[in-house]
């Protein structure tokens, strides 16, 4: 009996301890299951219970702080280097109390925060002291004092601009504004266009401003950064993902970013005189570019990823080194070399080696040896083996050697074509380079002043252009294709070594302008003057 009783009290102060969050009968649950598990179920259950009351705990100072978190983050919002105390949206109230009724009184964090969190008054705020500005002039101006906010005027012009712009061009200054480092206007999208051309800027941040991040340009539309000296752009400049237009011409950029490749919306984009010596395979993920200027760079061949961008329509190619119009395809990497197989014999993940089959844990183990005695990678394959002239193919690719390369003869300087996995050449431009004709959205191609002698078998797909600008080459012939371009408007072969021209232009039935001086021209076709 005095046991039974002892194992009573014992369970009751259990229950006691453990404090369960309902009223749980203890004695009906050990009755039912036992001891044991009935004291854990009434373990998991207060376990629970004061999780729950810890959480709700958390939420309840996150709460009460958050006021003071954001009167914080606005401070530290202010503009770099000024002496000024207040942050942006308190001076903007407090200058304008007359169009703010609710927020005559002092500034706290409650106001703060119940204005932040009215997103379509924050959005009005700047249009209205705009109109207050131009309304009342030079008095508003006065009242205001020395320490208003009109002493900012790079943010004062932008306010002003019905379209959130701001300009900072020919400040001769090497850092984006002070304006920028009141980043609230910028993630509140107020601000849709940035004009900084003609400045000194060496890049888009500055650890003048290290507040600033290309985070908080992620709303900005068009952006002009022309006529500076940007040698790159942040890694992240991929952020920018509203961007819509954009300008870096007449910098010293010599490669993008990959992260350029979600840039989704970018629809115009000028790069022109720059010192680019090739265009990265992201580009071609930028779904969205119409407009692409190139012009004034140093490329050599036609980009590859130009001719993956399916809505792109005008193009300009001049003044780059380009001396034929084959299209370079992307190499392989040593990665590719390897695939992930699974070792039954140690039942795990491996890499497999798809020439010679050698299994290594760690790729940067292997010695190549397995590759060094497979005799056919290093030969000449013909077409006519397929299997083994696919893997040359592939190996060289590896390699970074190309299938088929173009060389130019030192004795006519025309472009004949050498294929590397079988050894053979050939003057006429072989399939695998001759895809210009995937551009079927091109409207407009601009390549004045470059080596070009003759057009790629393809040209005659590009149905949609209306503008074709070939000015200063050394075109001395024109495909009979080019008949088919009965959207052709504008033709300029100006200053080549043209010397007869095909009788199936005249089949251009939309030609209006033909530019052909400067040539060596024998005679024209007799149905040109047919032409409406």
């Amino acid at each position: 009996m005095v046991d039974e009783q002892h194992a009573e009290r014992k369970r009751n102060d259990d229950f006691r301890k453990l404090m369960p969050p309902s009223n749980i009968n203890f004695n009906e649950l050990v009755k039912e299951h036992g001891y044991v598990k009935a004291r854990q179920h009434l373990q998991r259950e207060a376990t629970k219970h004061t999780q729950s009351e810890i959480n709700a705990a958390e939420i309840a100072a996150n709460t009460s702080k958050q006021p003071q978190r954001l009167k914080e983050s606005l401070r530290l919002a202010k503009t770099y280097g000024s002496t000024r105390s207040e942050d942006i949206v308190e001076r903007i109230l407090k200058v304008n109390p007359k169009y703010f009724p609710d927020f005559t009184q002092s500034i706290d964090t409650a106001s703060i925060e119940k204005l932040l969190s009215t997103s379509s008054k924050v959005e009005n705020i700047a249009k209205s002291v705009s109109s207050s500005v131009v309304t009342e002039g030079s008095q508003t101006h006065a009242s205001l004092g020395d320490d208003s906010l009109l002493r900012d005027t790079v943010l004062l012009n932008s306010l002003r601009q019905e379209d959130g712009e701001i300009s900072s061009a020919n400040q001769d200054t090497d850092s984006l504004p002070p304006s920028f480092g009141d980043t609230l206007f910028l993630q509140l999208a107020h601000v849709q266009r940035i004009s900084c051309a003609r400045n000194n800027l060496t890049s888009l941040l500055s650890y003048k401003l290290p507040m600033l991040s290309t985070y908080h340009l992620r709303n900005v539309r068009e952006m002009n950064l022309s006529l500076n000296k940007i040698q790159s752009l942040p890694n992240d400049f991929g952020l920018l993902a509203a961007l819509e237009r954009l300008n870096l011409s007449n910098n010293m950029l010599s490669a993008l970013p990959a992260s350029v490749s979600s840039l989704k919306k970018l629809k115009i984009l000028n790069l022109a005189h720059n010192s680019l010596s090739t265009v990265q395979d992201e580009v071609m993920l930028m779904d969205s570019l119409e407009q692409l200027n190139l012009s004034h760079n140093l490329l050599a061949s036609f980009p590859y990823a130009l001719v993956r961008l399916q809505k792109l329509a005008a193009l300009n190619l001049s003044f780059n080194s380009c001396i034929h119009l084959a299209v370079m395809p992307p190499l392989l990497k040593p990665r590719d070399m390897w695939i992930d197989y699974l070792d039954k014999s140690i039942g795990q993940m491996v890499f497999m080696n798809v020439f010679t089959r050698e299994k290594m844990k760690k790729i940067e183990f292997y010695d190549g040896a397995g590759v060094a005695q497979a005799r056919d990678l290093h030969v000449f394959q013909p077409e006519s083996h397929p299997k083994a002239y696919l893997r040359r193919k592939m190996w060289l690719s590896i390699c970074q050697t190309y299938e088929w390369e173009p060389v130019q003869d030192s004795a006519t300087g025309s472009t004949y074509f050498v294929n590397n996995v079988s050894g053979e050449s050939s003057w006429t431009m072989p399939a695998a380079l001759d895809s210009l004709g995937l551009l079927t959205s091109l409207t407009e191609l601009t390549m004045t002043n470059n080596s070009i002698k003759e057009f790629p078998p393809s040209f005659g797909r590009l149905l949609g252009l209306k503008k074709l600008v070939f000015r200063s080459n050394k075109l001395a012939s024109l495909p009979a294709d080019v008949g088919l371009l009965k959207a052709l408007a504008h033709l300029d072969l100006a200053s080549n070594e043209l010397r007869l021209l095909p009788v199936e232009l005249c089949e251009c039935s939309s030609l209006v302008e033909l530019c052909l001086n400067d040539n060596s021209l024998l005679r024209l076709p007799e149905q040109l003057g047919s032409l409406p």
